[in-house]
């Protein structure tokens, strides 16, 4: 995939490209379809494979490393929040066609400058009203979060364009104490637009996995120390890694006490996380 979007010029060097090759291939794409009738049965019959039934992966994992052209839109549908089973008849997109517009037109609406980190992506300049992004990408939060902004980032949701986000925590510590950060902008953008974003950080499930990938590391030999214990602590412990909060930085008392689950290990500094890699896993 990543070599037919640098041949059609849509992906140049850079962390995009570079993420999009650390991604195991079923964390980038968990669905695809395959054919279930023959050439010239009519209309023809398709069927969605999804990575999380496992009665599908060794299938879906032949169709995205066969080489082959993978189908994995049916008719236009959204790719997110599929039901699996039968399709008949319509039109079927490649993704190496889909994942192109990823890397096409993008609005972002984050605080501080990331150009750098998003090179071979083209950004949507804010004083062209006329444009239409593909992708509206909501980053972290700071001042640049007013009414305009993300008044602007619902239009381009109402007109089509796909909601990214790059995690979901609602507030952050600064040196002024703790201030919003983007999940609470995201919330109000979700349900005002009736979408819903497709979070590539915390508390992602393919963010740890693409982080073990990336260190060639399992689950159970990763362990991740975080203040936020829902978006860090709790989501890691799903993905099967060890869970360590700290009760520094944004930690709040009454937040691990209303939380959804209990962490694996808990700490009052940085400084006692040594000791805890000689012995792993759930206290």
């Amino acid at each position: 995939m990543v070599a037919r979007l640098e041949e059609s010029g849509e992906l140049r060097p850079g962390p995009v490209r570079e993420a999009l090759l650390a991604l195991p291939r079923q964390v980038l794409m968990p669905q695809a379809y395959v054919r279930r009738s023959t050439p010239k049965e009519t209309p023809p019959r398709w069927d969605l494979l999804d990575w999380s039934r496992p009665a599908d992966r060794d299938e879906l994992l032949e169709r995205l490393h066969s080489g082959d052209s993978v189908a994995i839109q049916h008719d236009g549908e959204p790719i997110l929040g599929r039901t699996t089973g039968p399709r008949h008849g319509g039109v079927m997109s490649a993704m190496s066609s889909t994942m192109g517009m990823t890397a096409d037109l993008l609005q972002l609406l984050n605080s501080g400058d990331i150009a750098e980190d998003l090179a071979g992506v083209t950004l949507l300049d804010p004083s062209d009203a006329g444009a239409v992004p593909d992708v509206a990408v909501v980053g972290g939060a700071g001042p640049e979060f007013g009414y305009a902004a993300l008044n602007r980032a619902f239009g381009h949701l109402q007109r089509g364009a796909r909601l990214v986000a790059m995690h979901r925590n609602l507030y952050w510590r600064t040196d002024h104490g703790l201030q919003l950060d983007s999940g609470a902008f995201l919330t109000g953008l979700e349900a005002a637009a009736r979408t819903e974003a497709e979070v590539t950080g915390k508390p992602s499930r393919a963010f740890f996995e693409a982080a073990l990938a990336h260190l060639g590391v399992r689950a159970e030999e990763a362990l991740l120390v975080g203040d936020d214990i829902e978006s860090d602590v709790l989501a890691a412990q799903r993905a099967g890694l060890t869970g360590v909060l700290v009760r520094t930085g944004k930690y709040l008392p009454e937040t691990e006490r209303q939380a959804s689950g209990r962490p694996d290990r808990v700490v009052g500094s940085f400084a006692d996380v040594p000791a805890l890699l000689a012995r792993p896993g759930p206290a």
